[in-house]
Order: C-alpha cells, then sequence, then structure tokens
C-alpha cells in the first residue's frame, strides 16, 4: 500500500488543532550543511522548517498515548 502524504496540508490542520494547547519549545543542533538541506527542502515543500519537523514528530509518535496516572500505552486501531 503506498501512503502519499500532503506535509502542507497536514502541518496547517495540526497547527490549527494546536492553537488552544499549551505548547513546548525544543532546540536542536545540526551540521551546517543537514541545516541547509533542510532548509531547501521546506522551500520546495513551502513549509517552514517548524511545520516540517512538528509533522514528522506528531507521525513518529502518533501510536503513542500517556494516560491521566502517567503510564504509557500503544493506541489501538
Amino acid at each position: 500500500m503506498i501512503v502519499v502524504y500532503n506535509l502542507r496540508s497536514d502541518a496547517i490542520k495540526m497547527r490549527k488543532n494546536q492553537a488552544n494547547t499549551q505548547n513546548r519549545k525544543i532546540h536542536i543542533t545540526l551540521p551546517n550543511t543537514i541545516h541547509q538541506r533542510l532548509r531547501v527542502k521546506c522551500a520546495l515543500e513551502d513549509l517552514t522548517i517548524q511545520d516540517y519537523v512538528a509533522d514528522l514528530i506528531f507521525r513518529a509518535v502518533q501510536d503513542i498515548a500517556v494516560t491521566e496516572n502517567g503510564k504509557l500505552a500503544l493506541k489501538e486501531d
């Protein structure tokens, strides 16, 4: 099965959904060459680096749920 993502529309939807939630910031250090490639990729896809990275992280953790008592669980489909 081939899954095609529209990163731009997904990132915009994610931003709108997060508008009323508390957000956390992260800081990462990248080698200059990787950062340059990332900037070019985002420009080609008409995305901000923020939206691109947030979407990558969202997809990586979307099957993880944290319950109210702090325990971790996998989401079931």
